[in-house]
């Protein structure tokens, strides 16, 4: 693919990117004019065509206090009265309507084959808990006074944090259709338990550590403990943290003098860095080991060495779209920002994507969905971005929305002006 500039918002219907000359030619043949003109436009955008009118939007009702929460194929609605509507995606169908004893925040609502599970506060303490109920009805089937952090469809299994009232917590794995605890992993009184494995996926791991490096490495599912060790830790940090940073198959630990890298499961020493990890976070969905300075700028590690591979200051986000990285960085205001097309291998730029904004995941055929707010106005263009083939492919634009957008593998789900709630099919 070669470095290109890829950039709709400049192309409509009403400009013609063709000038006329000065002098009198002969008239062209209409029709034939049009064939040219159609082959100029799909090269200036890059190959990027709006196929057709796309369907109108199904709507949901809703009101503007009304909470909105989106899953790969469901739009719950959170109303008054805490009552739950869930929507089929992308059609919108009415699935079921409940009620749930919760009467604070609700912060996640997830439905796994035999429950509908409700996560919020249930006062204005703090004080949490998660409701399992019967799909179709306002059964409750458990109720556990813990947040849930992540369900597993395959293994029925809800992911569940419980504060002590003394200080720290306990994590659960607990059956989703009956509520019962199959493992229990108590958070050490001086440290932590976090979670390793894909970002938004159910983890792999949980990994346990105190500030001494004590570590325990816990499948995720049975809750077996399959590695203890002993890791070397750095010093805690003034503001209480410690960069410390599993992945799905590597620990990574910092000091003042470097970065260590672990294996997991296993917690045998891999390589040794000098960067150093307290200055930079580290983005997951990276080939590599991506590194993102909090003042800005990019390192690109080798994950089997620790060696540096590139590194660049400009990008300030990354994220891997099939075999590409799609970057941009926080220059500019936020209609002007740029999207831009790099190896992972070498940081080389291969194209500019234009002022799009990436939204939702990737997608399993290596594009991924771009919105680009128009200002000023209530409108939303969206699109399939396509980094390796280098084109855009504009689907429609959605209109009147309030810029509150989220991306499913099949549907832009936004947030409407009158507060109701509009789906907009994907191609």
């Amino acid at each position: 693919m070669s470095h290109g500039v890829i950039d709709l918002g400049d192309v409509s219907a009403d400009r013609h990117p063709l000038s006329g000359g000065t002098g009198r030619r002969r008239p062209a043949p209409y029709r034939p004019l049009l064939g040219v003109l159609a082959v100029v436009l799909a090269g200036l955008t890059g190959g990027a065509v709006h196929r057709g009118p796309p369907a109108p939007p199904t709507v949901i009702g809703a009101q503007l206090r009304d909470a909105m929460m989106v899953t790969d194929d469901r739009v719950f609605v959170v109303g008054d009265g805490q009552t739950v509507s869930a929507y089929a995606l992308p059609d919108g169908r009415l699935l079921h309507r409940f009620q749930v004893d919760l009467p604070g925040t609700i912060f996640v609502v997830s439905e796994t084959g035999p429950a509908l599970l409700v996560s919020g506060q249930v006062d204005a303490g703090g004080a949490e808990a998660t409701v399992a109920v019967a799909p179709g009805t306002d059964l409750v089937l458990w109720r556990r006074p813990a947040r849930l952090l992540r369900v597993s469809r395959p293994a029925g299994l809800a992911l569940l944090r419980e504060q002590r009232p003394a200080g720290g917590a306990d994590w659960h794995g607990v059956d989703v259709a009956t509520g019962a605890v199959r493992w229990t992993a108590r958070e050490p009184d001086r440290g932590f338990i976090t979670l390793a494995g894909p970002t938004g996926e159910f983890p792999r791991l949980l990994v346990s550590v105190t500030e001494s490096g004590s570590t325990e490495v816990r499948d995720a599912v049975t809750g077996v403990v399959v590695t203890r060790a002993t890791v070397r830790m750095p010093h805690r940090q003034t503001d209480g943290g410690l960069p410390f940073w599993p992945l799905d198959d590597l620990l990574l630990v910092g000091d003042g003098g470097g970065t260590t890298a672990y294996t997991l499961p296993g917690l045998v020493r891999l390589w040794r860095s000098p960067e150093d990890l307290s200055t930079h976070w580290v983005q997951a969905d990276c080939p590599g080991l991506c590194l993102l300075g909090w003042q800005g700028g990019l390192r690109v590690l080798d994950p089997a060495t620790g060696a540096l591979r590139w590194s660049h200051q400009r990008w300030t986000y990354v994220s891997q779209v099939g075999a590409y990285l799609v970057a941009g960085d926080e220059a500019g205001p936020q209609s002007q920002r740029r999207l831009y097309v790099v190896d992972p291998r070498t940081g080389r730029v291969h194209g500019d994507l234009g002022r799009w904004q990436m939204l939702g995941n990737p997608r399993a055929d290596g594009t991924v969905l771009g919105i680009r707010p128009q200002s000023p106005g209530d409108e939303v263009r969206y699109a399939l971005l396509d980094p390796a083939a280098g084109t855009i492919r504009l689907l429609g634009l959605a209109a009147p929305v309030t810029g509150d957008c989220q991306a499913t593998p099949h549907a832009l789900v936004c947030r409407r002006i009158d507060a109701s709630i509009g789906i907009w099919r994907l191609g």
